[in-house]
């Protein structure tokens, strides 16, 4: 490991010239445990476990916090009416109305109603639980994927 500042650690002389082994101990996201580690003779980071973004269904291992998906249902109540001649000769009748969050026309064909905007209407997840539909437990173990939790070594 080369001399450097890491995650709180100062090393101050070049540990790949000390003559001894080093074994470095990388984290793996597990839906077993949220301290597993797998041993490798690099400090590069592994592949191994799951990602930092998984989306476990039951809550174990690294992933043990509850999301919980919202959705604000922006829209526009379109009742002003647009009559045209389409190309096969019938009239369509179209409503149209203005998004109250964004200002998007929108448009609801053949009859006046609520149109839900695309632009504004997605989902977003967080850890509260109010008003919300569970989603998903995310990782909660402080550690991201492959980062080096551990090095020892052994002369």
């Amino acid at each position: 490991m080369p001399s450097g500042y890491y995650d709180g650690v100062t090393i101050t002389n070049d540990v790949t010239s000390a003559g001894g082994t080093v074994t470095y101990f990388h984290h793996v996201h597990s839906l077993t445990s949220p301290t597993e580690s797998i041993a490798t003779d690099s400090a590069a980071v592994t592949t191994d476990g799951l990602d930092d973004d998984y989306h476990a269904d039951e809550p174990s291992g690294c992933y043990s916090v509850a999301y919980y998906k919202h959705v604000t249902n922006y829209g526009a109540q379109c009742n002003a009416r647009y009559s045209y001649t389409r190309p096969n000769g019938k009239t369509q009748d179209d409503y149209h109305g203005n998004c109250n969050h964004c200002g998007r026309d929108l448009c609801v064909n053949g009859h006046s109603g609520w149109a839900s905007c695309s632009n504004c209407n997605k989902p977003t997840y967080d850890t509260n639980p109010e008003n919300g539909i569970f989603a998903y437990y995310g990782c909660a173990c402080g550690y991201t994927k492959g980062q080096i939790v551990k090095v020892e070594i052994a002369y």
